[in-house]
C-alpha cells in the first residue's frame, strides 16, 4: 500500500511512500511473509489487517513516520504466549525477533538467572532451517478475523546474507549485532497477559539490572501482526520531535524537548498541536484510568470505537451513555497520534488482561498499539510518577536511551516494583540509562527539620516566642526541600545556599536573643528534652573537664518526635560542663580560676563545628552577678571546622564592688539551630 501525500505538522505536504504492504486474506499474508523473510531488499513489510478499517487507517498515518524496513536486533530469548491462537504467517514474522524460542513453562522468576547462559543456534546444522522458532500448534479454534489456526511452523532466523539486515538505531540499514545477553520479548494476545505467569516474571526482571525485558501484544490477531510488523520498519530521519505533556507537573525543560505542563494544558490548543506533528517520542501525564488519560479539560482516549464490546465486562461513561464525561472536542484519540514512541505515564493504561477494570475496547495500551507506534511504554499498575520521572524520561529521550528501564529506575527510590512496561523491540534506543537524580536530600535539610520539629510543634516555646514565626516559616520551606519533586532538581546548589542563608539569620537571632535574655525558653531545651527522654546506658564514656578532672560523657535518648537527643558532660567538681545536641559544636573554656575585685578574666573559647561554616559564640554570666559585670563583646561570629580548632576571646570585667565568692559563666555557640551550652567555675577574690 503506497500512502497519499500527508501534511507535516506545519501543514507542510509531504509525499510518504509507505513501507507497508496491507493484505487481508491470511493465505496471502502467510505467502508474503515468507518472501519478506526471503528477500535481500524488501521494499514492505506485509501488514495483515483482518478486515479492520481503523488498521488501515492507521496504515496510512504511519506512512508519515517511517522510511524503509530494516530487521530489529532480536532478542537473546523469546517467548511465545498460546502459539495456537496465531495464524501461521504472523508467528513466522515473529520468529526473528528472538534467537532462541522457549516453551511458554519456562517463564518463571528462575528464568532470568539462567538467560544468557543458554544459547542454542537459530539455525539447523548446515541446512539453514531455524530451531526454536515460535509457530501454530492448531490447538486454537480457526477464526475468520484471525486466519488460519493452524500452519507450518516459518523461519526463525534466516541464513546471514539472504535477508534483510537491520540495526539498533533505526536510521541505516547494516548488521543489527548481537542481542544483550540477558533479553527477553514475551509475545501474545492480550487475552493472554495475565497476572499469571506475567507478574512475577516482571518482579524477578526489575531487579536484575542486566535483564532486558519487553512484549509483543495487541487486542487480537490482527492487532498484534500490525504491531509486529512495524518493528520491522525504519523511522524516517526527519522524525525527530520530543514532546511532554503533563497535566500534574510544571518541570524544567532541557533544550529539545517540546513542553506543555500543567499551565499550558489548561490554556493552550494542545490537541491540534499533537495530532498535527510528527513525534519520534511523546510522554503523556495526567491522573487517569484503563480509559483515559486527563490533560486538564483535555483527554487522551482510549476508545476504538470498531472494537467488538465485550460482553458481561464493565465500560467508562461512554459504554453506556451517547456522550465522554469529557468535552468532546477535546478527545485526543490516541490511534491518530502520529508517533513512533508513545509513553502513558498514568495509572493503569495498561493492566493485565485479568486485572483490568474496563473492556479492552477502551484500553489506552492496545488503542496506542493500534496506532502507528513502533514502541508503546505503558504503566501495568498503580504508580506515583513526578518530576524525577519527568527529569529522568527527558534525558533518556534527549540521549537516545529506551524510556521503560529509565523511568523504572527512577520510580524505584518509591515503591519496590516496577510500574512501566515496553511494548516493541526497544530496538532503536540502546544508549545507556541515565543516571536518575538522587532523591535523598542534604543531611543538613533532615537535621534542620528535626530541630525545627522539636523546637515547635513540642512544648520548648510558646506562642508568644518572638523566634516561632520565623522558625516556622523555614519549617515550611524545609518540609517542601525534601520532596522526591524539589530533590528532582539535579543541582541542589541553589536549594541548599538559600538553606544556608535562612540557617545563619537564624542563628543570629537566637544567639542575639541569648545574649538579651540568658534566661529564654530555648536555653532550657537540656532540661525541656531531657524530661523527655532516657539514658542511653551504651554512651557512657569518661573524658577530661576543662579543669582537668575526669567527667562523664552520656547521651539521653528522646522518646517523642518533639524532643531530640541530648549529650551531657558531668564533672564531679565542675557539674554540668558541657551540654549539647549531637551534631553540634563543641566549646572548651579556658580562663583563670581566679578573678580580684574590679579586675578582668579573659575567656578563650575553642571551638569545633559540626561542618564548616560560620557560627555565633557568646558568653553570659548569671542574673545576681549581671549588674557587676561587662562582657565584651556581646557575639562573636567566627569560622569553623569539623577537624580544626578554632578559638575566639571575651573579657569579663568586674566592679569594685563584686562580692567576693564562688560564680560560673556560660559559654554558647550556634550553629545550624543548634545551641551548645559549657560551664566554667571561677572565683572572684579580695583586690
Amino acid at each position: 500500500m503506497q500512502s497519499a501525500l500527508h501534511a507535516d505538522a506545519d501543514g507542510t505536504a509531504v509525499p510518504a511512500s509507505s513501507p507497508f504492504l496491507t493484505v487481508d486474506d491470511p493465505a496471502a499474508y502467510t505467502a508474503a511473509v515468507e518472501q519478506f523473510l526471503t528477500d535481500p531488499s524488501p521494499a514492505t513489510v506485509p501488514v495483515w489487517t483482518g478486515g479492520r478499517p481503523d488498521l488501515v487507517a492507521s496504515v496510512g498515518r504511519a506512512a508519515t513516520v517511517y522510511a524503509g524496513v530494516r530487521r530489529p536486533a532480536p532478542h537473546a530469548r523469546g517467548i511465545l504466549l498460546s502459539p495456537g491462537t496465531l495464524p501461521a504467517g504472523l508467528a513466522a514474522l515473529i520468529a526473528p525477533l528472538a534467537e532462541e524460542w522457549l516453551d511458554e513453562k519456562e517463564l518463571t522468576a528462575a528464568l532470568f538467572d539462567e538467560l544468557g547462559t543458554r544459547r542454542r543456534a537459530p539455525e539447523g546444522p548446515g541446512d539453514g532451517t531455524p530451531t526454536g522458532g515460535p509457530g501454530t500448534t492448531g490447538a486454537a479454534e480457526s477464526r475468520p478475523d484471525d486466519g488460519p489456526a493452524d500452519g507450518p511452523v516459518v523461519g526463525g532466523t534466516a541464513k546471514e546474507g539472504d535477508t534483510l539486515e537491520g540495526s539498533r538505531d533505526g536510521g541505516t540499514s547494516g548488521a543489527s549485532g548481537p542481542a544483550p545477553a540477558r533479553s527477553l520479548v514475551i509475545a501474545g494476545l492480550y487475552e493472554h497477559f495475565t497476572l499469571d505467569p506475567l507478574w512475577a516474571a516482571l518482579l524477578a526482571a526489575a531487579h536484575r539490572a542486566d535483564v532486558s525485558l519487553t512484549f509483543l501484544t495487541g487486542r487480537d490477531a490482527a492487532s498484534l501482526a500490525w504491531f509486529t510488523a512495524k518493528q520491522y520498519a525504519r523511522i524516517a530521519v526527519d522524525v525527530q520531535r520530543l514532546g511532554l505533556y503533563t497535566s500534574t507537573d510544571r518541570p524544567l525543560a532541557p533544550a529539545g524537548i517540546h513542553l506543555r505542563d500543567e499551565r499550558d494544558v489548561g490554556s493552550e490548543d494542545i490537541k491540534t498541536e499533537i495530532l498535527g506533528a510528527r513525534w519520534r517520542r511523546i510522554f503523556f501525564q495526567g491522573h487517569g484510568k484503563d480509559d483515559s488519560l486527563n490533560l486538564a479539560d483535555f483527554t487522551v482516549c482510549g476508545l476504538n470505537e470498531t472494537a467488538p464490546r465485550a460482553p458481561g465486562l464493565l465500560g467508562p461513561a461512554c459504554a453506556y451513555g451517547p456522550t465522554c464525561y469529557k468535552p468532546m472536542d477535546k478527545l485526543i484519540q490516541l490511534r491518530e497520534v502520529r508517533a513512533a514512541e508513545i509513553v502513558l505515564s498514568s495509572c493503569n493504561n495498561a493492566p493485565f488482561a485479568d486485572a483490568a477494570m474496563y473492556d479492552p475496547k477502551y484500553q489506552l495500551m492496545l488503542n496506542a498499539i493500534d496506532g502507528t507506534a513502533k514502541d508503546v511504554v505503558a504503566a501495568v499498575t498503580i504508580h506515583d510518577s513526578d518530576r524525577v520521572e519527568n527529569r529522568v524520561w527527558m534525558d533518556a529521550a534527549l540521549s537516545g536511551a529506551p524510556s521503560a528501564p529509565s523511568l523504572n529506575a527512577g520510580i524505584s527510590t518509591a515503591q519496590p516494583f516496577p510500574a512501566y512496561l515496553h511494548f516493541g523491540m526497544a530496538a532503536d534506543d540502546a544508549s545507556p540509562i541515565p543516571e536518575p537524580p538522587s532523591v535523598d536530600p542534604e543531611p543538613l535539610l533532615l537535621t534542620t527539620s528535626a530541630r525545627l520539629t522539636a523546637y515547635l510543634a513540642g512544648g520548648l516555646l510558646p506562642p508568644n516566642n518572638p523566634l516561632r514565626p520565623r522558625l516556622g516559616k523555614l519549617a515550611a520551606k524545609v518540609e517542601g526541600l525534601v520532596t522526591r519533586r524539589s530533590l528532582a532538581v539535579r543541582d541542589q546548589t541553589g536549594t541548599m545556599r538559600s538553606l544556608l542563608d535562612d540557617l545563619q539569620s537564624l542563628d543570629q537571632a537566637i544567639a542575639a536573643r541569648i545574649a538579651e535574655d540568658p534566661e529564654n525558653e530555648l536555653s532550657d531545651y537540656p532540661a525541656h528534652f531531657g524530661d523527655r527522654s532516657r539514658l542511653d546506658t551504651s554512651s557512657a564514656t569518661q573524658v577530661k573537664c576543662h579543669c582537668g578532672r575526669p567527667a562523664e560523657r552520656y547521651t539521653r535518648r528522646a522518646l517523642v518526635p518533639t524532643a531530640l537527643d541530648t549529650e551531657c558532660v558531668i564533672c564531679p567538681r565542675c557539674g554540668d560542663v558541657s551540654l549539647r545536641l549531637p551534631g553540634a559544636p563543641t566549646v572548651l573554656i579556658h580562663a583563670d580560676d581566679e578573678v580580684p575585685q574590679g579586675g578582668t578574666l579573659r575567656v578563650r573559647l575553642v571551638v569545633r563545628g559540626a561542618r564548616t561554616g560560620p557560627l555565633r559564640l557568646g558568653v553570659y554570666v548569671p542574673r545576681y552577678l549581671r549588674a557587676d559585670c561587662a562582657v565584651e563583646p556581646a557575639l562573636h561570629r567566627i569560622r569553623v571546622a569539623p577537624d580544626e580548632d578554632r578559638e575566639a576571646e571575651f573579657v569579663l570585667s568586674l566592679s569594685a564592688d563584686t562580692s567576693p565568692q564562688a560564680y560560673y559563666l556560660t559559654a554558647y555557640a550556634v550553629q545550624d539551630l543548634a545551641v551548645t551550652m559549657a560551664r566554667r567555675h571561677f572565683g572572684v577574690v579580695p583586690s
